[in-house]
């Protein structure tokens, strides 16, 4: 499933998620939060992050 696609779902169901201003070019930081219960989280994912997962590959999207 897409990026896209998960932030659609997350917000037809009535959920937030954001961008935090604090992302760079070398990390995106998500906050969001449930209309249901007012959890909140915080996901961050960093080039590091994609280095360990094997899917940063030179030449690619990533290091543009």
């Amino acid at each position: 499933m897409s990026a896209f696609m998960m932030n659609q779902l997350i917000r037809q169901a009535g959920h937030s998620i954001s961008k935090d201003p604090k992302s760079d070019d070398t990390q995106c930081i998500l906050q969001g939060k449930r209309t249901d219960t007012g959890d909140t989280w915080t996901e961050i994912f960093s080039i590091a992050d994609a280095k360990r997962a094997g899917i940063y590959r030179e030449g690619t999207g990533w290091t543009k």
